[in-house]
């Protein structure tokens, strides 16, 4: 690059100040390291540095920028620096501003999508038709994703009818923005995965070596893996093929995503070589920042800037050991391509660390030098050796320390033990009145630190936690939607609302006693009947029985409701409509009396601005829309951030690995170092799908996971200056064994130490210990125990009571007990068409042994009609389509099982069975006898291998209490076996599952299950476990599963009372 003379080249150092500024600049050249000094100085042709952390990359980033206007006639526009965050934009504008002053606030820095903003903005006439696109928001871009599964056929691999219908939404977002950071062509990428189906069969992953006899296959048979990546495979082609339609879709709507500002721009420059022209001589300098962390379409479009010169002035900075963010499409492989393509250039190594003791580096190093994979030095085939023989990345620290300690490896007996001794080291610096801002506690995953914060704000230790929190997920903010849905129903269909009013009840707002609640949902359940529930509260004649704490501020409360309800029709705007209900509830008055009343108002607010948002895109929206959109954004799992309250500057800091990245602290934790969290890779519906590995950079990163959690394991490693600790626990929160990571296991070996678990002293733990476990009890406010009594009287256990109580005691109270109402769906309504379709067409069958399918597919279509109120008009449909052509398969499959009967049962129903001591019942679909041997039937209406299948179809193993389907069987066989009146000899339970697997189309599974002695004493013991603590008001604990209804609703019932209680004393 020549560099222009500009005409107006502004004062390097400008301000109010220049000498002093000047001086700063100078000073700071002082200081830089040889290798430092090297970097800022060799301003001319292609360079590559290779920075190790705290080496001081972003002194050496700005000190050149200076460097370049001090020493060239470069103007300070016609410099270009490329990073990978805003955080990085603003450290580096920042640490400029000290050196140069108030032009930093001119300097050409940016991310990569705000530099291509600034290419559209200042060239309309090349973007006129992109000008008019709009960003789309997720929920809108999900929407349309919903829209195109919707149009698939009935067959399509990808279309759900019923079920979780949003599953591959998000999995398809996914693969879009994947093929567009890495630039695919669709056509040539299914042609490679096509190419890749047809040579499986001979690779040697798919092959057994040699003759198993457990499974009987020879050597050269195909392994089941084979049959079930090729069907997954064969499903990614399917899901790339609808690529087309979303971008049709997101043409005719005017819309563009994040990606596309990128492509369109890189598309320009290739198309209008003078656009480019004018970028490239503009900017005689380009400097990149965190270059190991660019994909494939930003690596694109800088070297596009830079292919006029044969060596361009490119200065790029990165560290392939720090490349922790291949999951969103890096790759460090950019760093390992700009080496082969400019030979020339020139790489520095800057190894000199200005952070850490060399105890620590000497054990970070060592974890690092582990890396197989990506590593530059490691490159033989790809880089000269002339070049790799300059490359050297072994930290050194600058500086000898007194304090020279290797990291501390500390185990702990289990995870309650490791969360109580960083707590106490926490709460020891306190106590010794020391800076907690330098303590960071660092963790893979931030599920494992909760129990740490719960503890550390207790005791009033403060924090600093900045993670975004979805607005949606605020107690505060779902139980407004919970009235808002309320009303909403009310208002459009009389009584459709009930499932959400006992739930409304119970919220702190209104001052209703929750045993009035409790009693009036108990009675509700006793006399069901067409009359409204609030009606029912309203009038005293509904149970002249019943007496409560306090009626009149029920009646109140229902009152109130239906005033709101009358106050709903659209004459006003939405935000009035909300803001009206948020006070005339008295919800609005609760938060600002609150405690914690300046996070409720940021919710508040926050909420309020998504409501501005959506009525913005959708002018005159009315509440019922609202809510609808508000559910889909629950289903898609969108968030709308909110920074969470938790965070002072002077306070503990908590942190995962990648948060902690550009970060340094004095002392460093890193807890819960055990394999399962640092090298497992879990596959959720956010993986685009499974692709061949050498196709893609995402399975790539599948393959690599270890290589990358072990840059980010030394990544959380080389925050810490003085001190490191590493603990894990040696069994988890349940008792179940844990594997520390390899990590800790080499470290063990480096540093020649054999730690032995601490423990922590028994009184802190029994004290902190309870505090955590009374955290996760229901409050017994919410438990009547009168109501459980009254129950107990006519309590008769079901294999579905059983399993729900296994699966939660906080549902089962809920849902068994109070039978809170809960919405209709449409998986009760296909279960109960089914049944009742194959009841009707195997009593017809059976009683005249004629076994016609399409009788059944009869059956089932006047079932459907009969249950249609269950559906949507889609569900009711498509559900038709698909088991009309499903069953006839089903019955061809498995009607082997329906001959030779010589006598049948069809919903046999058996009550008040004595099971030693206690009364069951149960109904089962089916019991076939052949001679003097019977079996149990038992349909369900999903797919076999399903995930939710998989688990409740589990047998029992050791530790394990069996799927919920396997001890369904073995209930029922109690059943005949305790019955009296048995004539049954059942030696087997069958579950056949009406739906064919996802991966084998034609195969509808069937899981036989034949009970040994052990598994009938296992059950028979939870079914006598369970019955006692139901009996004895057990439903304190639940399951706390993220998943559970009511698990959350008790944690944000607490959550709103723990943070918000009122205070006489508040002013």
């Amino acid at each position: 690059m020549k560099n222009q003379s500009p005409s107006n080249t502004p004062d390097l150092f400008s301000g109010l100040d220049r000498k002093k500024l000047k001086d700063a600049f100078y000073d700071a050249l002082s200081t830089l390291t040889k290798d430092q000094k090297k970097a800022v100085e060799l301003i001319e042709g292609p360079v590559m540095v290779l920075a190790g952390p705290g080496t001081g990359k972003t002194q050496v980033l700005a000190a050149r920028y200076g460097y370049i206007l001090d020493q060239t006639d470069t103007s300070i526009n016609q410099i270009l620096c490329l990073t990978y965050s805003d955080a990085g934009v603003q450290a580096m504008r920042e640490r400029l501003f000290s050196f140069i002053g108030p032009a930093a606030h001119e300097a050409h820095i940016f991310t990569y999508h705000a530099f291509c903003n600034k290419v559209l903005q200042e060239n309309p006439e090349y973007f006129f038709d992109f000008k008019k696109f709009k960003l789309a928001s997720d929920l809108q871009r999900f929407e349309l994703i919903e829209q195109i599964l919707l149009e698939l056929p009935d067959d399509h691999v990808l279309k759900r009818v019923i079920g979780d219908r949003h599953f591959d939404i998000r999995r398809l977002s996914n693969q879009y923005q994947n093929i567009k950071k890495e630039e695919r062509d669709i056509p040539k990428l299914i042609q490679e995965i096509r190419d890749y189906i047809d040579k499986m069969h001979t690779e040697g992953k798919y092959l057994y070596q040699r003759h198993n006899p457990l499974t009987n296959s020879k050597k050269g048979d195909l392994k089941k893996d084979y049959y079930l990546d090729k069907a997954k495979f064969e499903r990614a082609i399917d899901a790339l093929q609808t690529f087309y339609a979303y971008q049709d879709k997101m043409q005719a709507n005017q819309w563009i995503d994040f990606q596309d500002m990128l492509i369109r721009v890189k598309e320009a420059f290739g198309e209008h070589p003078e656009l480019l022209a004018r970028y490239q001589e503009n900017y005689q300098y380009i400097l990149v920042d965190e270059f190991q962390d660019t994909n494939a379409i930003q690596n694109n479009i800088l070297l596009k800037l830079c292919e006029y010169w044969e060596n361009p002035n490119l200065f790029v900075v990165g560290d392939d050991d720090q490349a922790i963010y291949r999951f969103q499409g890096a790759d460090e492989q950019n760093l390992i391509n700009i080496i082969t393509r400019y030979p020339s250039i020139d790489i520095i190594c800057i190894t000199e660390n200005f952070r850490s003791t060399q105890a620590l580096l000497d054990s970070a190093n060592h974890v690092i030098e582990k890396l197989e994979h990506g590593r530059v030095q490691n490159q033989q085939l790809s880089i000269p050796p002339h070049i790799l023989a300059k490359i050297s990345k072994k930290l050194v620290a600058s500086t000898t320390s007194a304090l020279n300690i290797p990291p501390l490896l500390q185990p702990y007996q289990n995870a309650q033990q490791e969360t109580l001794a960083i707590f106490d080291f926490c709460k020891g610096h306190q106590n010794l009145g020391l800076n907690l801002s330098e303590l960071a506690i660092i963790c893979r995953h931030t599920r494992t630190m909760q129990d740490l914060l719960y503890l550390l704000e207790l005791e009033g230790i403060p924090v600093n936690l900045r993670l975004g929190k979805n607005i949606l997920e605020e107690p505060f903010i779902q139980h407004f939607l919970i009235l808002l849905r309320y009303l909403d129903a009310e208002y459009h269909m009389y009584q459709s609302g009930e499932p959400y009013l006992i739930q409304l009840m119970y919220l702190p707002y209104w001052g209703l006693s929750p045993n009035d609640v409790a009693k009036i949902a108990f009675l509700e359940r006793r006399t069901r009947d067409n009359k409204n529930l609030a009606e029912k509260i309203l009038d005293p004649a509904s149970w002249p029985e019943a007496t409560f704490e306090d009626r009149s501020i029920l009646t109140q409360f229902i009152q109130d409701t239906q005033t709101w309800i009358k106050a709903l029709p659209p004459v006003q705007t939405l935000p009035t409509i909300c803001e009206d209900i948020l006070r005339s509830s008295g919800m609005l008055q609760w938060a600002l009396q609150s405690n914690d009343r300046t996070w409720h108002l940021r919710s508040i607010n926050t909420f309020f601005q998504v409501i501005k948002n959506e009525i913005v895109e959708n002018p005159g929206l009315t509440l019922e829309k609202f809510l609808g959109r508000v559910t889909k954004m629950e289903n898609f799992d969108l968030k709308f951030p909110i920074e969470t309250g938790y965070s002072s500057e002077q306070g503990v800091n908590l942190l995962t690995a990648h948060s902690a990245k550009g970060r340094e602290y004095e002392k460093v934790w890193i807890m819960y170092a055990i394999a399962a969290d640092w090298e497992g890779f879990n596959i959720t519906g956010d993986q685009p799908y499974k692709l061949p590995d050498h196709v893609s950079q995402i399975e790539q990163t599948r393959a690599n996971k270890p290589h990358d959690e072990r840059r980010l394991f030394y990544v959380a490693m080389t925050r810490a200056r003085r001190e490191l600790i590493v603990s894990w626990p040696l069994a988890d929160n349940e008792n179940n064994a844990q594997r520390p990571s390899t990590f800790v296991t080499e470290l063990r070996d480096f540093l020649q130490v054999d730690p032995r678990p601490t423990e922590v002293p028994d009184t802190l733990l029994k004290e902190k210990m309870l505090l955590i476990q009374n955290k996760k009890l229901t409050p017994p406010a919410l438990i009547n125990h009168e109501l459980i009594d009254e129950f107990l009287q006519t309590f008769v256990m079901s294999s579905t009571e059983l399993n729900l109580y296994l699966d939660c005691p906080r549902k089962f109270y809920f849902e068994e007990i109070l039978k809170v109402p809960r919405a209709i769906n449409a998986h009760l309504g296909l279960g109960i068409s089914v049944h009742e379709a194959l009841h009707e067409y195997f009593y017809q069958a059976l009683k005249n042994e004629t076994f016609d399918e399409e009788y059944l597919v009869d059956f089932f279509v006047s079932s459907m009609k009969r249950n249609e109120w269950y559906f949507t008009q889609e569900e009711y449909e498509g559900l038709i389509r698909k088991f009309s052509h499903q069953l006839p398969l089903f019955l061809k499959q498995h009607h082997t099982l329906w001959k030779n009967v010589t006598d049948y049962k069809l919903e046999y129903y058996l009550d008040r069975i004595n099971f030693e001591g206690i009364p069951i019942n149960g109904k089962l679909d089916q019991v076939l006898k052949y001679g003097d041997r019977s079996i149990i039937v038992d349909f369900k209406s999903g797919r076999g291998d399903s995930t939710g299948s998989i688990k409740k179809t589990r047998t029992s193993k050791k530790g394990s209490q069996g799927g919920d389907y396997w001890r369904q069987g073995a209930f029922y066989k109690f059943l005949l076996d305790h019955d009296t009146k048995n004539r049954w000899d059942a030696y087997q339970a069958n579950i056949l599952f009406l739906q064919p697997n996802k991966l084998e189309p034609e195969k509808f599974e069937c899981k036989p299950y034949e009970y040994s002695p052990e598994d009938l004493t296992l059950v028979a013991s939870q079914i006598k476990e369970t019955y006692t603590k139901i009996t004895d008001h057990q439903f304190d604990i639940g399951c706390e599963d993220s998943g559970c209804d009511w698990c959350n609703y008790i944690k944000n019932h607490e959550l709103i009372n723990s943070r918000n209680n009122f205070s006489e004393t508040q002013d």
